[in-house]
């Protein structure tokens, strides 16, 4: 009877032994590599937003929560600003990074993810068709179904609180840059 229950027990614990050894090992040999293909990814997208020379990255404190920006430079001059922001959708979180000049207006914005998004749906506030939409605007943006006028964009056709999720994380931006041009921080 204990040779019954011992043997496939013993058996169940080295393949998971065996098993956690090798993920561990391949997590060891695979992370540095997956941190350096992201931050690169990152760059990237900086470089979409809001092209310059180099850019500083920073933290900043809004009511209760810390967000990451990054200062853009070219030469000494600080040419704008790309915060990377989020907020929760219908299916989870969507986060976006947005660009901001000097003087306070929206330069680009990037969704960089909403994969958690019903898709065909919500997973449209990534396509660059709803994103350039907020190019250009100098205030809080609101989602309107239809016509969109000046601090306006229109919602993803059946997505709208994934594209007010966008919004919200775009009208975060808006505010942190307020706060950092008002002498939070520079």
């Amino acid at each position: 009877m204990l040779k019954k229950v011992l043997l496939p027990t013993l058996s169940l614990f080295v393949v998971c032994v065996v098993i956690a050894a090798a993920l561990a090992t391949t997590n060891m040999f695979t992370s540095k590599k997956i941190a350096a293909l992201a931050e690169e990814a990152s760059t990237q997208a900086r470089q979409r937003i809001l092209p310059s020379e180099r850019y500083e990255k920073s933290e900043f404190v809004l009511n209760g929560t810390t967000y990451t920006y990054h200062t853009a430079y070219n030469k000494s001059e600080v040419t704008g600003y790309i915060f990377a922001t989020s907020a929760n959708g219908y299916g989870g979180v969507i986060s976006v990074l947005t660009g901001i000049d000097c003087s306070g207006k929206i330069i680009a914005v990037e969704i960089t993810d909403a994969s958690n998004e019903t898709a065909g749906l919500g997973q449209n506030t990534a396509k660059e068709e709803f994103y350039s939409q907020y190019s250009g605007k100098d205030n809080t943006v609101s989602v309107v179904k239809n016509s969109p006028q000046k601090n306006e964009i229109q919602a993803v056709t059946g997505a709208t609180i994934s594209s007010n999720a966008a919004t919200a994380a775009v009208n975060t931006a808006l505010e942190l840059y307020n706060q950092i041009s008002s002498g939070g921080v520079k």
